[in-house]
């Protein structure tokens, strides 16, 4: 999945992560909402920082959080 989120999956991470959410319509929710999070998040202000480390520091806000809400 983050290699997808990132841009840096290959095709047979596509097909895979495709197959897994075609067949759990509840992780495919959940993953559409992570992606437009990321998304969107990349879309905002970068604050000087690269595009990657900015989306480094989101991506580990969230998981920090998921953690802190047991759902990770």
């Amino acid at each position: 999945m983050a290699r997808c989120l990132k841009g840096e999956s290959t095709p047979e991470d596509d097909m895979m992560l495709q197959d897994l959410l075609s067949s759990d319509p509840g992780m495919k929710e959940e993953y559409d909402l992570f992606r437009s999070l990321v998304q969107n998040e990349c879309n905002t202000q970068l604050n000087g920082d690269s595009s990657e480390a900015h989306l480094q520091k989101k991506f580990d806000r969230i998981t920090r959080r998921l953690k802190e809400e047991g759902s990770l």
